[in-house]
């Protein structure tokens, strides 16, 4: 039996479940940013009148990765900031996120693309900012170099910025200070941006003044930080 035909507001025919499986191979060998953002874009149009999201367009995407053609991709990163959108995301169940992350972590020391590993470690902050998610970066620093490991700080930042719980906020600031001794210079200049953002947005506070002023001080212990606000900071 043939997939009934949808339309938008504006009497476009919307893609099948079946049609998006397909082109969405096609548009990461096609490297463009035209092709990657139709297949992405087309994403949201999947939620049904009920709220539920197909499993079959969430194994598609996922399976990209274990066949590995996602994991290079330049363009990729469009698939999950159109996943990771508030509107799809809060359509998604239980199983199918869990689905999502594990795959993610699985893959994510083998991803090819800043921009990719960026994205994916924002939606770490934004959406498991709690002891799963600082759980979850602390397995990926373990067996992640390179592109990937840079942008580690920064998912343990957004969990920092974003959490209510003093404790993981804590936890997540002390995380991002660690990588300033980290091995890998790029990854030290990230942990030191993020630093800097700690610091203007009130989680951690102020280094003192140094009689050097071209010299900045890194903070040796953890100082104690200021109580949890309401609600995300950012």
């Amino acid at each position: 039996m043939a997939a009934k035909e949808r339309y938008d507001a504006f009497g476009v025919r919307r893609w099948t479940v079946s049609e998006w499986v397909a082109a969405l191979p096609a548009a990461i060998e096609k490297d463009t940013d035209k092709a990657v953002n139709a297949v992405g874009d087309a994403i949201e149009d999947f939620v049904d009148e009920d709220g539920h999201f197909p499993d079959a367009v969430i194994e598609a995407w996922l399976a990209g990765y274990d066949a590995g053609w996602l994991r290079t991709s330049s363009r990729a990163w469009h698939l999950v900031s159109s996943f990771g959108n508030a509107w799809v995301w809060c359509t998604l169940d239980s199983v199918q996120r869990q689905r999502v992350w594990a795959t993610l972590e699985r893959h994510y020391p083998a991803i090819t693309d800043w921009m990719h590993c960026f994205i994916i470690t924002e939606h770490v902050g934004g959406y498991i900012a709690n002891a799963d998610g600082i759980a979850m970066i602390d397995r990926l620093v373990q067996v992640t170099s390179g592109i990937g490991r840079r942008f580690l700080p920064h998912g343990y930042r957004d969990i920092a910025t974003t959490t209510t719980d003093l404790h993981v906020r804590e936890t997540a600031a002390r995380r991002v200070l660690a990588f300033l001794d980290d091995p890998e210079e790029e990854t030290r200049c990230e942990a030191e941006l993020m630093v800097e953002q700690l610091i203007s947005q009130e989680v951690l506070p102020a280094p003192e003044s140094s009689p050097n002023p071209k010299r900045k001080r890194k903070p040796d212990r953890m100082p104690r930080l200021r109580p949890p606000r309401i609600g995300p900071l950012r």
